[in-house]
């Protein structure tokens, strides 16, 4: 079985169609056809189901797939092992993170991987928690910052980091409290992510349902920030999460008085296997940006410990 037609076909099914793939890979379109039908005759099932818009993967395609993504996976951290004996750490690390952290992590580990570690090749996901750790259950992702909760049981998920929830808004409306009351945050215009959402989960169970003054759901953290920083509205959000807008004075943070809703993050690698050196590398890079970075960000970086709070 040819390894490169195994990842061609991975490749025909992320870009839903054969043309587009055939572009991507590089090479004409019947090839990449008599490479499909060479993979259904050796397993003798369809895995491809074609339609106007192109192709999509049947049940059989779409488990192909995965098996080959992770198949791909163990070659690239052979070679990465081998390679580590003699070498310093290098090969691709995926790492994601949702919208709230991906901005506060992403660049400054790109800056010290550069430095320390050149030879590894960094891809940065910035993705809603859900689907981040669906791709991590797919193994379509090496290592992710993702909320601590029991669906986690069957990832190797580790302690990263605690970090309080505040309200955020335009310095101006937010006035000169230093904090801000439960009672008071009823009274305030809501900007929120749809439920369900682990942070807004965290919210409601302390202070009951926004639904009554929720104004709007928005799901990108680009826009929520531009929002309130025109004075639209107010969020719940971490001081991460608008740590750059704040510096620049365009939105202010007021911690909620009472007890403090924390989320609580965790690094989890995909996969049972032992990670690659390049992978060991990331992982330590990010916990120590998270201990750099935790006053700046407040922060309170945790001692590891697996996903259910073992050591």
């Amino acid at each position: 079985m040819n390894i490169a037609h195994l990842q061609n076909f991975v490749r025909i099914v992320e870009a839903g169609s054969l043309s587009r793939a055939a572009d991507i890979i590089g090479i004409v379109q019947p090839a990449l056809s008599r490479q499909v039908r060479s993979l259904e005759c050796e397993f003798g099932v369809e895995l491809l189901t074609r339609h106007g818009a192109g192709v999509s993967p049947t049940p059989a395609g779409e488990a192909l797939a995965a098996a080959i993504r992770r198949l791909l996976g163990d070659l690239q951290s052979a070679r990465e092992i081998v390679h580590a004996i003699e070498h310093e750490p290098a090969g691709l690390v995926t790492v994601g993170a949702p919208s709230s952290l991906a901005e506060a992590f992403f660049p400054p580990l790109f800056a010290r991987l550069r430095t320390r570690h050149p030879r590894i090749r960094l891809r940065l996901l910035d993705e809603l928690s859900n689907p981040l750790l669906q791709r991590t259950m797919r193994g379509e992702i090496d290592i992710a910052i993702l909320h601590r909760d029991r669906s986690l049981e069957r990832l190797k998920g580790v302690d990263f980091l605690e970090e309080p929830l505040g309200l955020v808004g335009e310095p101006g409306a937010l006035g000169a409290l230093e904090s801000v009351s439960p009672g008071a945050l009823q009274e305030l215009p809501i900007l929120a992510p749809t439920a369900p959402n682990r942070s807004r989960i965290a919210v409601e169970s302390m202070i009951g349902s926004l639904e009554s003054q929720l104004v709007a759901e928005v799901e990108c953290l680009p826009a929520l920030l531009s929002i309130l920083a025109r004075g639209e509205g107010f969020a719940i959000l971490s001081y991460s999460a608008a740590a750059r807008a704040i510096a620049r004075g365009e939105l202010g943070f007021r911690p909620i008085e009472g007890p403090a809703i924390v989320r609580r993050m965790v690094l989890v690698r995909a996969g049972e296997n032992r990670p690659t050196a390049a992978a060991a590398a990331v992982e330590r890079e990010l916990r120590g940006l998270a201990v750099d970075m935790a006053s700046e960000m407040r922060w309170t970086p945790s001692i590891a410990t697996d996903a259910s709070g073992g050591r």
